[in-house]
């Protein structure tokens, strides 16, 4: 049908949906539009489906929050526990000569070869000591405290058993003539013909029955050696006066 030209609807500005968008408020981020028919008066059959384009009803993008795998690394930090061997607890405590100590650390496999080479500082406090162990660029590889009431990691890095066993047989050496008090329950004997010892001199160190670990003094430095035959050896970092 032919409506008159007063009547017809004219497209301006007025009209909400011939505006241009506002481009200093974009749209919000929807998902894919649902197509809704539109009831309207149609002029041969009363109410009816016109054939109009169907209007597009958004409907708001819900984004769900992500969750931290806190169960993953708890899992992975108590295997980390569960592969350590349960260490000697210090029954006492040595008091260091100076408020801090330095040492260079230089790790070797079971074939000999060169693993790592790392720092560690050895800091006094009230109560325990602290072992912070250091790659060469000065990322953290390990933090440590031990207490009268034994081992615990410090700080968020993730527990490092292999470095706890080389503290914990550090720390008889920083007591010196005091070693035996440390740990009344270790038993310390001659490394003679044992595989692991370094050149099978120094002592040797067990726990309940088990190997613990063996250490030897050479030109001022400690050598470590594990049943695993990893090694490490120990260099005192003298402060320049």
């Amino acid at each position: 049908m032919f409506y008159p030209e007063p009547y017809r609807e004219k497209r301006s500005s007025a009209n909400p949906a011939n505006r241009l968008p506002n481009m200093k408020h974009p749209p919000r981020q929807t998902e894919p539009s649902k197509l809704v028919p539109v009831q309207t008066a149609s002029h041969s059959s009363g109410i009816g489906y016109n054939t109009l384009p169907m209007i597009h009803t958004p409907i708001p993008y819900k984004r769900k929050p992500m969750r931290f795998p806190t169960a993953a690394l708890a899992a992975l930090a108590l295997a980390a526990c569960a592969a350590s061997p349960s260490l000697p607890r210090p029954q006492t405590l040595p008091t260091l000569d100076q408020a801090g100590l330095w040492f260079k650390l230089e790790q070797t496999d079971a074939s000999g070869n060169a693993a790592q080479t790392s720092l560690l500082a050895v800091e006094q406090l009230s109560d325990g000591i602290r072992f912070v162990q250091t790659d060469a660029l000065g990322a953290p590889v390990s933090r440590q405290f031990v207490g009268t009431k034994g081992w615990k990691n410090d700080g968020f890095i993730m527990p490092n058993s292999a470095s706890r066993r080389l503290f914990a047989a550090l720390l008889p050496l920083l007591a010196a003539d005091r070693a035996a008090a440390l740990y009344p329950e270790v038993e310390q004997k001659p490394s003679e013909h044992n595989a692991f010892c370094p050149d099978g001199n120094g002592a040797l160190f067990r726990y309940k029955d088990r190997d613990l670990w063996c250490v030897a003094r050479h030109d001022g430095q400690f050598v470590i050696a594990f049943p695993d035959k990893t090694r490490w050896t120990v260099s005192p970092i003298k402060e320049e006066q």
